[in-house]
């Protein structure tokens, strides 16, 4: 993979998508701890999320899930 395709993956990302993930791990980790985690991006809800950070969070969702 290349910086160009990382960064075009990166941003092909959807509210949808961070919003999927982060059910995910909710159901594996519970509500409070999704909560946590949308606090470690500066974020009280999903929609707060800004896009930049969609690949981060994903990311962040799937390693703690």
């Amino acid at each position: 993979t290349t910086a160009t395709e990382t960064a075009a993956s990166r941003t092909e990302l959807t509210l949808d998508d961070v919003r999927a993930k982060l059910q995910e791990f909710t159901v594996a980790k519970g509500v409070p701890e999704g909560i946590a985690l949308l606090k470690q991006f500066e974020a009280a809800r999903i929609s707060e999320l800004p896009a930049e950070k969609y690949a981060d969070f994903a990311a962040a969702c799937e390693v703690a899930a």
